[in-house]
């Protein structure tokens, strides 16, 4: 006889087409995850309901959930770091990290070893490079750490650099002002030498008239200083100052130089003045360039006539020339030369000259101031005179003369005969007594 393990319930399984002999097992508990309605008998199946994320794709899925409780993240877990990528020598870099897509709490791990959410970068003459990596609790791996490098450079310090400018105004009539300086730049603390001109010019058709243009400066830096005007009491030519020193920088500069005072005239209509001076320029010591008769002419602007202007130099009092200076000149108007340097003897003391000659026909009313100069050149002191004898003997009627430059030193002077044999001794200031020897007789020694 057949026994049936399982209570037969036909009732419930009319439709499923099962033999009535098997019964369908199963979960019959309610509320379990894998509870079926269908099922016959409890086979120990039973599953409790774990809510998550079940997407395998998601950032945070969770392989124990049987339920889906929609908390699935796709979004990614990401690291940027920030802060300054240079510094100079010897400063902290804070360096700090910046999370997104986090969903539970954050770790940090440094590749130096701490675990603070930011670091501190410091060194010298160095490149710095850390990582951070981070961890976020409310993720599964492998989607739940990202990483980040961050790099520092450090470096001496480089100086400031400041700029020095310099600009002339003029307060004169008739007058323009110029020269300065623009944007010279210097490194702070270092010194360097600077100099600059500034000047002031009368305005076309104007003249200076006797008096000399002042001036003020303001911004002058220490170690820098203005020296005296030049020029500015006659003719056209530009009044200047120079200014110069040295410039230590510590910040921004700006020099003015103010122009005020001065006589200015106009011009006499139609009329030039034509001015040429002699002068020197780094001559050697002990000689001199005088300009005791400067040539000046004024004539009618359309007319002409010949010029001639001698400049001079000579060596002071008791010097004699050892090289002669050069010359040259500046400012000669058109059609006026300067010609080649003349006189003067090397060991003499007589003066060089040099002439300036040509014709000279002005095209525009104004003053035109010329100059000769003389440069270099060099002298010792003048030799002492020369002793001079003369000395006449018999035997041919003739005459000889010595010369002894070296006054105060014993010089010997023979004199011989036919044979070669010296008949005569005569030093220096020591005059022999006549006498007679191999057939010439000494008759008359005398200074000459």
């Amino acid at each position: 006889m057949f026994l049936d393990p399982v209570p037969d319930d036909t009732a419930n399984r009319s439709d499923l087409n099962i033999p009535f002999t098997t019964p369908l097992g199963g979960c019959t508990t309610p509320g379990q995850f894998n509870y079926d309605p269908n099922a016959e008998y409890n086979d120990g199946s039973c599953v409790p309901i774990a809510y998550g994320c079940t997407n395998p794709a998601a950032n945070n899925y969770d392989p124990s959930a049987n339920t889906d409780d929609g908390s699935c993240v796709t979004t990614n877990l990401s690291l940027t770091l920030s802060g300054a990528s240079s510094a100079t020598n010897g400063s902290n870099v804070n360096v700090t990290s910046n999370v997104s897509g986090a969903l539970g709490s954050i770790s940090y791990a440094w590749s130096d070893g701490t675990t603070a959410s930011n670091n501190i970068y410091t060194g010298s003459s160095t490149t710095i490079t850390k990582t951070l990596t981070i961890t976020d609790a409310g993720r599964t791996a492998p989607n739940n750490t990202a990483q980040a490098s961050k790099s520092v450079t450090f470096t001496a310090p480089t100086p400031n650099t400041y700029n020095l400018s310099a600009s002339t105004t003029t307060s004169v009539a008739n007058s323009s002002a110029s020269g300065g300086i623009s944007g010279e730049q210097g490194t702070q603390g270092v010194s360097e030498y600077v100099q600059f001109t500034a000047t002031i010019t009368p305005a076309s058709g104007y003249q200076w008239s006797g008096t000399a243009p002042t001036f003020s400066v303001s911004g002058l830096p220490s170690g820098m200083s203005a020296g005296s005007v030049s020029g500015g009491t006659s003719g056209t030519s530009s009044a200047t100052v120079l200014i110069s020193g040295n410039w230590t920088p510590a910040g921004n500069v700006t020099i003015t130089v103010n122009w005020t005072g001065g006589g200015i005239s106009q011009i006499p209509t139609g009329n030039h003045t034509l001015t040429i001076n002699n002068a020197g320029s780094s001559l050697g010591a002990n000689i001199t360039a005088p300009n005791t008769s400067p040539y000046n002419a004024t004539i009618a602007v359309g007319s002409s006539t010949s010029v001639a202007f001698n400049g001079t130099c000579s060596p002071a009092s008791g010097y004699e020339w050892v090289t002669f200076p050069t010359v040259g000149s500046t400012n000669l108007p058109s059609g006026v030369t300067l010609n080649s340097p003349t006189g003067g003897a090397i060991g003499g003391t007589g003066a060089r000259n040099a002439n300036v000659s040509g014709t000279w026909s002005p095209t525009s009313a104004g003053t035109t101031t010329a100059t000769v100069t003389w440069t270099g050149g060099s002298v010792q002191a003048s030799a002492p005179a020369c002793n001079n004898y003369q000395v006449t003997y018999t035997g041919n009627n003739g005459q000889l003369n010595y010369t002894n430059c070296t006054t105060g030193n014993a010089s010997t002077y023979n004199l011989p005969n036919s044979s070669g044999t010296n008949v005569i001794v005569m030093q220096s200031r020591t005059f022999p007594t006549q006498g007679a020897g191999s057939g010439y007789t000494i008759y008359n020694i005398q200074q000459i």
